[in-house]
């Protein structure tokens, strides 16, 4: 797995199910089978199932995920 962040990427070796039981808690929300993103970097999720995060970053949603996703922002922004 490699984690995005500022300045630098760093790669760690676990699951990506690991990651996601661990951060569950802080925000992160699994939208992909290969992507595990922080809620509070996402600024768009566009019609065609690509979320933009902080630093232009673009990540698919997968289909099955987008209504969850838009779900839990909805929630965070209220």
């Amino acid at each position: 797995m490699v984690l995005f962040r500022r300045p630098q990427a760093a790669a760690h070796f676990q699951t990506l199910k690991e990651f996601e039981d661990v951060l569950h808690e802080h925000s992160f929300y699994r939208i992909h089978k290969s992507h595990l993103v922080n809620l509070r970097h996402v600024h768009k999720v566009d019609r065609e199932g690509m979320v933009s995060l902080t630093g232009d970053m673009q990540v698919p949603v997968a289909r099955r995920k987008k209504e969850g996703l838009l779900s839990i922002l909805k929630k965070l922004l209220r």
